[in-house]
């Protein structure tokens, strides 16, 4: 009838936490001053790379400011 079933669900929710889970590893062992840190040196290969893409993009990226 078009609508997930309670099992596909719970499929759904379990590999959403997986990802989550293992994604926050990294930044987990990096710790907060290192993450930030990480991030201040990045930001502006960031911002170029967003500006070189259409304003619009496919997957609804934002412009970084």
């Amino acid at each position: 009838q078009g609508a997930a079933t309670p099992p596909a669900l719970r499929a759904r929710d379990h590999i959403e936490h997986t990802t989550d889970r293992l994604a926050a590893e990294p930044w987990d062992r990096l710790g907060a001053s290192r993450t930030d840190r990480l991030r201040e040196v990045l930001r502006p290969l960031a911002v170029r790379a967003r500006a070189a893409l259409p304003a619009q993009t496919p997957i609804g990226l934002p412009l970084i400011v």
